[in-house]
């Protein structure tokens, strides 16, 4: 029986939100089904706050006090650290999404979630 399109995707995101849900273990690795991933502690405190918003944005100020309680020690320092974790989440098809200035969100790689273009055929095709 056909499917409506709308459908098949919100069932294949769900699908593949639960496939590439990812679990800190014991604060030093990141595992899901694509693998598993070795973190440094920076690493780790941030993927863990990530993890625990549940795909909400969690602010800048906020990883930065869990990081440094007393201030970054420069200005970047909280975009290196979440640099060095999205290159570390990448093989687990994962992503670190930036709201510029705001915050960051953890989720799914966009590539992963993408559905092929499929062109609605016309009558008028004569």
């Amino acid at each position: 029986m056909p499917a409506d399109e709308r459908e098949v995707s919100i069932r294949l995101q769900g699908l593949v939100r639960r496939v590439c849900r990812p679990e800190l273990i014991d604060d030093a690795v990141l595992r899901n089904a694509y693998g598993a991933a070795l973190l440094s502690e920076p690493e780790s405190t941030i993927a863990r706050l990530l993890l625990d918003s549940d795909g909400a944005l969690v602010a800048r100020k906020h990883l930065e006090r869990a990081l440094w309680p007393d201030g970054p020690p420069r200005a970047r320092a909280l975009d290196d650290v979440v640099y060095r974790l999205r290159r570390r989440v990448k093989p687990l098809r994962l992503d670190i999404f930036s709201a510029r200035g705001r915050g960051f969100v953890l989720g799914v790689a966009l590539e992963v979630t993408a559905l092929p273009y499929v062109a609605e055929s016309g009558a008028d095709d004569a």
